[in-house]
């Protein structure tokens, strides 16, 4: 039979400290990406200028997806770890 050795409160932390850390880069990445976006605005006009938003727009949604998964990676591993602590208590009142 496989043993399963894990700490969960430790994965239970480790997943919040993901999920806090992703909507801090998500937070980051918002901020980056207006003021990419209000170089137009201020000093760059035309076609190129207009390209160019396009383009910030579409790596904005890239990279803001990217941190939305690895959020729910960090949602996955604390709710793994509250799996793991709840089956424990389960096998204690056996």
């Amino acid at each position: 039979m496989a043993r399963l050795k894990a700490n969960a409160n430790k994965l239970v932390e480790c997943g919040e400290d993901i999920i806090s850390l992703c909507d801090k880069y998500n937070e980051q990445i918002e901020i980056l990406f207006n003021k990419l976006e209000n170089v137009t605005n201020r000093c760059w006009t035309g076609r190129a200028a207009n390209t160019y938003v396009q383009i910030v727009k579409k790596d904005k949604s890239t990279f803001t997806k990217f941190g939305n998964d690895l959020k729910d990676y960090g949602k996955l591993v604390r709710s793994t770890g509250n799996n793991v602590n709840t089956m424990i208590m389960k096998w204690k009142d056996r």
